[in-house]
């Protein structure tokens, strides 16, 4: 399965146009960064002849996409907010496809088989996305210690520590606690990934898809346990906060997965056995 999805990716010129504008909209933001903050910077130093150090200039971790403090988060609003068409794109919108010609594997396939083909794909759709939103912010994580190797500010955020215990740790280790904000952030992006494939495949009306998965993203950004909260390091929001808004996140994605896969075996038994 998971190799068949893989070569289904590889071959579409759909999925990799997706993947290629995700990876360049990723780096684009960090050489935005760059330029103005460490470029122009050290150009001023030296036309003005002033002695600047790298305490002026951002820490690593403060350019990177998740943490979108800096002159390139408009790109991360970009990914963020559309993240469930990007999951589309890359994946999903083969089985939308498949819904509109009539050809889903749910009426092609034997119910039985169809309840471990489930669990399996599944599986297959997390662990794809899991991986390659690591990959995708890993790689940002190294160009931004590679432009930004030496930079030692924090943006002032060392006076917000008394507010948040949480904060105190990510300054104190900023490497260790934004590796972790990137596993933790890849796995519930590929935990939504699997709630785009359920819908893709429950709902018999494929326009649907795209909506409904828009307005579940959007309501576990807008609601009061945002999902930002746990996407976003580098903010002033302690544990309670974080923690609120990673099982809030958890929560809802996991019911509906539940609730699709129970109707859509409940749908392949009805459809099998009458």
């Amino acid at each position: 399965m998971l190799s068949s999805e893989l070569n289904s990716i590889k071959s579409s010129k759909r999925s990799i146009f997706t993947i290629i504008f995700l990876f360049i909209v990723v780096i684009l933001g960090e050489l935005i960064t760059w330029y103005g903050n460490y470029y122009m910077f050290w150009n001023y130093a030296k036309q003005t002849h002033r002695h600047l150090s790298y305490q002026n200039i951002y820490h690593p971790t403060m350019t990177t996409f998740l943490s979108g403090n800096t002159s390139g988060q408009f790109l991360q609003i970009i990914i963020i907010w559309l993240l469930p068409l990007y999951l589309i794109l890359i994946s999903a919108q083969r089985i939308i496809d498949n819904n509109r010609n009539d050809s889903n594997y749910i009426y092609t396939s034997r119910y039985t088989k169809f309840k471990q083909y489930l669990g399996v794909s599944e599986l297959t759709q997390f662990s794809i996305f899991t991986v390659f939103f690591i990959v995708l912010f890993g790689l940002d994580f190294v160009i931004a210690e590679l432009l930004f190797h030496n930079g030692q500010s924090f943006m002032d955020l060392e006076d917000s520590v008394k507010y948040s215990h949480l904060l105190k740790l990510e300054l104190l280790h900023p490497n260790l606690a934004y590796i972790s904000f990137i596993v933790v952030v890849s796995m519930s992006f590929g935990l939504f990934a699997v709630v785009v494939h359920v819908l893709a495949l429950l709902l018999k009306k494929p326009i649907l898809v795209h909506p409904i998965s828009l307005g579940i993203w959007f309501f576990m950004v807008a609601m009061p346990n945002s999902s930002t909260y746990f996407i976003q390091p580098f903010i002033e929001y302690d544990w309670g906060t974080y923690f609120s808004a990673l099982i809030s996140y958890l929560v809802i994605c996991s019911s509906i997965i539940a609730v699709g896969n129970f109707w859509l075996k409940l749908r392949g038994r009805y459809v099998y056995l009458n």
